[in-house]
């Protein structure tokens, strides 16, 4: 993915929608918004699906949360 490069969602929704006809960039695009949620949960990009967090976050049951800790306190009502 180009550095600094800016997706508008509702645009590349656009390109996949019903009846319409995906180019290249579309694809492109599609493929490096997928590599951004990736990269966020610390996955490889050998293996893409498999989350790795850190700092602070794990994935128990392949769903991510954050880990409570000194200064995190999480209720009920989420984070305080």
């Amino acid at each position: 993915m180009t550095e600094n490069k800016t997706i508008d969602i509702n645009a590349l929704r656009g390109a996949f929608k019903e009846g319409a006809t995906p180019n290249e960039l579309d694809y492109g695009t599609l493929i490096d918004l997928a590599s951004v949620g990736s990269k966020a949960l610390g996955a490889a990009t050998t293996d893409a699906t498999t989350p790795v967090p850190g700092h602070g976050l794990e994935a128990p049951g392949g769903k991510l949360a954050v880990k409570a800790g000194k200064g995190v306190a999480v209720g009920g009502r989420g984070w305080r």
